[in-house]
């Protein structure tokens, strides 16, 4: 690898690194259109990529026209810029959360893009490069112009609708709430119900036993020696007497036919 020992070098280098930079968007701006979820956002992205692929053909033709070859140099910048964005995305909740963290990566990208381009542009300026210093401006006016674009989207309808979206863990326990709420319910209901049925089945004794109090087959609770046991020895009695009794009957008649006789 040469020492970047001139102003000149340094500038080459730095053509070469925004080459590889764009390049690596160009694949990248197709992934960040397809999990876009706001329409608006994915047309932004697919319209960039249009401007990214000419801006990889500015630079090639720049180093071209230097006499140079067009090749590339790895920009490990913006290689770690998309490794931490995609990072970013994919732990983003689906929908207004995940496009906020989709422009967030990109203008990350866009404002990396615009230094190195302002920094380039002022090289090719002061080392006398008009032509390449002037394709240099479009292109940073153009980085400048996306970067503005993903702002007005971001502040206009993605970020907003974001601020709105509910926490992920309140929704789980919003529906755990609810399944409490329910149970809950279920069970003051299933007690009701019980005690209910409890005042029924009392209510139903109460008639049973009232009955029994007024009822001529109850017993009435008194001692053995009291009023109630009487009558039910007096009746013992006669029960006793009356065999006696008819045996006296039948004795009489008979001793009154032998009379007769």
């Amino acid at each position: 690898m040469a020492k970047v020992d001139t102003l000149q070098s340094l500038f080459l280098e730095e053509l070469r690194d925004l080459l590889d930079a764009e390049k690596q968007l160009v694949r990248t701006l197709p992934k960040l259109a397809r999990m876009a979820t706001a329409p608006t956002l994915a047309a932004a992205f697919r319209e960039h990529l249009e401007q990214t692929r000419g801006h990889v053909t500015r630079l090639e033709q720049a180093l071209e026209g230097l006499g140079l070859r067009a090749s590339s140099k790895k920009c490990v910048g913006m290689q770690g810029l998309i490794e931490d964005g995609q990072e970013t995305i994919e732990e983003a909740e689906d929908g207004p959360v995940r496009d906020a963290a989709l422009i967030g990566a990109a203008q990350r990208a866009e404002h990396y893009e615009m230094a190195g381009y302002g920094t380039a542009r002022t090289f090719a300026t002061l080392l006398g490069h008009a032509a390449i210093a002037s394709v240099l401006e479009s292109t940073l006016n153009e980085e400048k112009a996306a970067d503005a674009k993903l702002t007005g989207i971001a502040e206009a309808m993605v970020n907003p609708e974001a601020a709105a979206e509910p926490p992920h863990g309140d929704r789980s326990s919003f529906a755990a709430r609810t399944a409490e709420w329910l149970g809950s319910t279920a069970g003051a209901a299933a007690g009701q119900i019980g005690r209910f049925a409890g005042r029924l089945a009392g209510g139903g004794q109460k008639t049973a036993s009232s009955t029994t109090r007024t009822g001529r087959p109850a017993a009435r609770k008194t001692s053995a020696t009291g009023s109630a046991a009487r009558p039910r020895t007096a009746a013992k009695r006669r029960s006793a007497q009356a065999p006696r009794a008819a045996a006296a009957k039948t004795a009489g008649r008979a001793r009154k036919n032998t009379r007769s006789r």
